[in-house]
């Protein structure tokens, strides 16, 4: 259950830099049109991606 936890809570972290990122880099005119090129999903899959790939190292180095 603690592992469940630690997941949820990883991802919430983790969309909510991606959320504030998306907030900010939409208010750069230049980043805007490069960063709307790109899909939600993409973007959604890299950070997820990134999340677990960091809780894999945190367990495995404990």
């Amino acid at each position: 259950m603690d592992i469940f936890m630690l997941i949820v809570g990883y991802a919430m972290i983790g969309s909510a830099i991606f959320l504030l990122l998306t907030k900010i880099l939409s208010y750069i005119p230049s980043m805007h049109k490069e960063f709307n090129n790109i899909p939600i999903g993409v973007w959604f899959g890299l950070i997820v991606s990134l999340i677990i790939t960091y809780f894999f190292i945190d367990v495995s180095v404990k």
